[in-house]
């Protein structure tokens, strides 16, 4: 994933998910293409859930100093 960079983001998560990816294209169709590159490269990919973000409420980094 490293040589992809609409990939900007990978965690990997406890519970229902063992990964989200944040993903960054032109276009809806662009990432139909990366998505369906995804699952052609046989990664063990059994099945994705996508969210499209519509706007962003915040973003901020923590104070870790307090």
């Amino acid at each position: 994933m490293g040589a992809l960079p609409e990939i900007t983001e990978c965690i990997a998560t406890g519970g229902g998910m063992d990964y989200v990816l944040k993903v960054v294209t032109q276009s809806l169709t662009a990432f139909q293409t990366l998505m369906e590159s995804l699952l052609e490269a046989d990664l063990g990919i059994q099945r994705y859930m996508t969210y499209i973000v519509t706007r962003q409420v915040k973003a901020a980094q923590p104070d870790l100093r307090r």
